[in-house]
């Protein structure tokens, strides 16, 4: 029998219903499914020997089974009642591949698994810097390494960025595995460490690299570390209290930085043209903050006159700035000769633009720059001599120096953003780039990071060790291994001491925290850029640490480690650990050594290398009690053992 509807409304109704319900259905068999988070899934790499935690999300109730073809028999649990899962399921030695099937509602099977060792690979842009490198920034032999980049045992899983109020579930990413198409993107450090490891242990190696450049350690701990040490309260105190209203937040701030952003690409040409006469005279090179203007973030002005001289008429001329914090745009006699946007590193950029001879004056010229501060230190910081103009191509006998008084006007101060989408938040990036590969079995940690903390070096001693806590502790899997670079020589102000402190800093974590080490640098670092070419080699010493003491390869894993400091008469004697064989200096001597008595005011001292201890002397310090050695932001290492490993920077005072 066959039935007609005559009524179209009633047909309408019929089909809406059925379609509705179709929908319903379809919407609990989603719900139903077994989900796994992105970190467990095909080309995975899973720890060895151990019960590792496997988990995901499914029906509230729902039985879940699980199944690795590495051994018999099935495991079993149910979800719980917001539908999260989890089991331990015991891996074997290294080897593979494997595949784990997952049985529920419905079936699940990750394929080509391996078992081996497990990296966590974090930090800032140093960690983060691909194999490929970037525009003018290489990495030293990428192409041939790109290349050669074939190995199956080697899988890599990169943590797509992402920033967080609250630790989230998952993150975006995938295991891959290392081809040159694959590793191009990859991080160069971490790639490197895991290659060592791989051709010295001859097991697959598994490394999860999750890093974002220009960020802070804060961002890195979670929130309930951070307010163990109270530095952080006010900033905590604010991300929590617009929690409940974040949508409404959000809408507030769109609408105030779409009205910022327009003041940032059109200039308001008046600061050109009007007097100085109510501006105020600042240092340059400095930072405001230098200068009095604490937590200034947004839109300034500097302005400057110079002569130029009449045999320079009719030449094109070279201009240097040195870097800028952040972006700027820059003029001569009101015409623009430049500008630095925000791409790449261009906080860290040095300014160097030619002016056309036409624009030039005999006499007197007005140079003006317009910077913009994202956040942190603000304004042209580099050192006296990057300041300066020039005739293209002459020598340096034909430099004018432009470092002196600048006349300084602030256009506008940065809006107050309540939600920031900056990922140096406290416990931004742990919310979203570390909670959620928790408890996914690592061997343990390598880091590279610290840049972003100079100037902090008394807080960093503090707040370093309790990241590292943190992530042991939500772990479970006690004091794993955690090995770190320290920051290579970098002028960040110029040529100051804020990075040596916090290279110090580093050194001390390294000694008081259990179960980790830290490579040196202070020998393959690059006073041109703040990231260093030669990451193959930062990887090399990454691993020695891990060979050393993780795998008990009986290898030397790093340089001379200051131990003691004596006094004999005028003299301060220092003895060291970690020395293989014997101290070694370098082509140039041990010209980084500085002395104090106990007014603290340090002298450059003369060091003699004697029987495994240097012997340190400076006549203007009768009563020594504190050694220092490369205590310079551009400090070269000077000293070395018998392998080649460097000293780090120290600061060592008679207890």
């Amino acid at each position: 029998m066959v039935y007609t509807f005559k009524n179209n409304q009633f047909m309408r109704k019929f089909i809406g219903s059925f379609l509705f319900l179709v929908g319903i259905m379809t919407a609990n068999l989603l719900q139903a499914e077994i989900k796994l988070p992105a970190i467990i899934s095909d080309n995975m790499l899973l720890q060895q020997n151990i019960n590792a935690p496997i988990w995901g999300w499914a029906n509230p109730g729902e039985e879940i089974s699980v199944t690795a073809s590495w051994k018999s028999g099935t495991l079993s649990t149910k979800a719980d009642e917001n539908g999260n899962w989890k089991l331990n399921i015991e891996t074997p030695k290294a080897g593979g591949p494997y595949t784990l099937t997952f049985s529920g509602e419905n079936e699940l099977v990750v394929k080509n698994v391996l078992i081996g060792e497990v990296w966590l690979c974090s930090g800032q842009s140093n960690m983060e810097m691909p194999l490929k490198g970037w525009e003018n920034q290489p990495v030293k032999n990428s192409e041939e390494e790109i290349e050669n980049a074939n190995y199956a045992e080697i899988r890599i899983f990169t943590v797509e960025k992402n920033t967080s109020l609250t630790p989230l579930k998952d993150v975006k990413g995938e295991w891959k595995l290392v081809t040159p198409e694959n590793i191009k993107n990859f991080s160069a450090t971490a790639y490197f460490f895991g290659k060592e490891l791989y051709n010295n242990l001859n097991i697959p190696i598994g490394l999860i690299h999750t890093s974002w450049g220009g960020t802070v350690a804060e961002a890195w701990t979670s929130e309930k570390a951070l307010r163990e040490l109270k530095d952080f309260d006010v900033e905590l105190n604010k991300i929590d209290s617009i929690k409940p209203f974040i949508n409404k937040v959000i809408a507030e701030d769109i609408k105030l930085k779409k009205e910022y952003e327009k003041l940032i690409i059109n200039p308001d040409i008046k600061f050109l043209k009007d007097s100085t006469d109510d501006w105020v005279s600042m240092n340059v090179p400095s930072t405001w903050e230098e200068e009095g203007y604490k937590n200034l973030d947004g839109i300034a002005w500097f302005r400057t006159s110079t002569e130029i001289p009449s045999n320079w008429k009719g030449k094109d001329l070279i201009l240097n700035l040195g870097p800028i914090d952040d972006i700027d745009i820059t003029w001569l006699n009101g015409e623009k000769i430049g500008e630095t946007k925000k791409e790449g590193f261009y906080w860290a950029q040095e300014r160097e633009y030619k002016i056309s001879n036409t624009l030039v004056n005999q006499g007197k010229n007005e140079l003006a720059v317009r910077v913009v501060d994202f956040s942190g230190a603000g304004g042209l910081y580099g050192a006296k001599n990057q300041l300066k103009i020039y005739p293209e191509g002459s020598g340096i006998q034909d430099t004018i120096f432009l470092s002196g008084k600048w006349k300084f006007k602030v256009e506008k101060k940065a809006p107050v953003i309540q939600y920031s989408e900056n990922p140096n938040r406290p416990a931004a990036l742990y919310n979203a780039m570390i909670a959620p590969l928790v408890p996914y079995s690592i061997k343990g940690a390598i880091w590279y990071q610290g840049e972003s903390n100079v100037g902090r070096a008394a807080q960093y001693a503090r707040l370093f060790p309790l990241m590292i806590q943190n992530w042991r502790s939500v772990w479970g899997e006690g004091d794993f291994p955690f090995y770190f670079a320290q920051i290579a020589p970098f002028g960040y102000m110029g040529d100051g001491t804020k990075s040596a402190s916090l290279r110090n800093a580093q050194r001390i974590s390294a000694s008081n925290v259990k179960n980790c080490g830290m490579a040196v640098l202070l020998d393959i670092g690059s006073l041109e850029t703040i990231h260093p070419a030669n990451k193959e080699e930062v990887g090399r010493r990454l691993s020695l640490l891990a060979l050393d003491h993780t795998y008990s390869q009986d290898i030397v894993s790093s340089g001379p480690v200051v131990d003691q400091i004596s006094v004999k008469d005028n003299l301060a004697i220092l003895n060291f650990t970690s020395i293989f064989k014997s101290l070694v200096a370098g082509n140039e001597g041990l010209k980084s050594f500085e002395i104090a008595g106990e007014d603290g005011n340090f002298f450059p001292a003369t060091a003699i290398i004697e029987a495994n201890t240097i012997i340190i002397h400076a006549k203007n310090v009768p009563n020594p009690n504190t050694v220092r050695y490369a205590w310079k932001d551009k400090a070269i290492a000077e000293l070395f053992n018998t392998k080649g490993l460097p000293a780090s920077t120290f600061q060592i005072s008679v207890k």
